[in-house]
């Protein structure tokens, strides 16, 4: 009797965890659909904006560091598997451009709503350009101290930086009345995408 009482509630478990499993694929691709739906925008162009730069880091995540986890996972099982360094690192960066995505998203949507003008879209769009800039000072600085700085590693970083720093201080100026919301060359754009020097 003891053996059948265990081989069922063996059988239970199994079943329990095959439907929380098919429970998180249903809730995933439900939120797939939710978030597909509210892709398309209208023609404001900071929502284009964000959304351009939400698709490209968001599929950049899930064709280049999706692959190269699985590789890591395959071929460092006897080296510690999923705590080699390797891994380790490829999860890192998973997880910040997950971060990274999370972030365009809600900005893609405050543009959308016209509150970028918002001090918590401005400290995002601030967040996102000193990440961006951070990251490529690490990149062309990389080769080491005596070496000189690598500019071609860095540039992209920077251009993707001022981008966002710009958006950024442009909100925060126009909040303390320090510049006028609007662009007069571009009125619809909130705020205006030109970068000014």
């Amino acid at each position: 009797s003891s053996s059948s009482s265990s081989s069922s509630s063996g059988a239970g478990n199994k079943n329990n965890t095959t439907s929380r499993i098919k429970n998180m694929g249903r809730e995933l691709l439900r939120g797939c659909k939710n978030v597909y739906k509210t892709l398309p925008v209208t023609n404001e162009r900071p929502a284009t904006f964000y959304r351009t730069f939400f698709i490209f880091v968001t599929l950049g995540n899930v064709f280049f560091n999706a692959p190269e986890l699985a590789y890591n996972l395959q071929s460092g099982s006897a080296a510690g598997g999923l705590f080699s360094l390797s891994t380790s690192l490829t999860m890192s960066s998973i997880a910040r451009l997950g971060y990274l995505s999370v972030v365009l998203y809600i900005l893609k949507d405050g543009a959308e709503r016209k509150r970028l003008g918002g001090r918590t879209f401005a400290n995002l769009n601030l967040m996102v350009g000193l990440w961006a800039l951070g990251v490529g000072i690490a990149q062309g600085l990389s080769d080491g101290p005596t070496s000189p700085f690598n500019i071609r590693r860095a540039a992209d970083k920077f251009l993707f930086a001022i981008l966002f720093l710009n958006n950024g201080m442009l909100s925060l100026l126009s909040k303390m009345g320090i510049i006028q919301a609007r662009d007069h060359v571009d009125p619809d754009a909130d705020p205006p995408l030109r970068v000014v020097f």
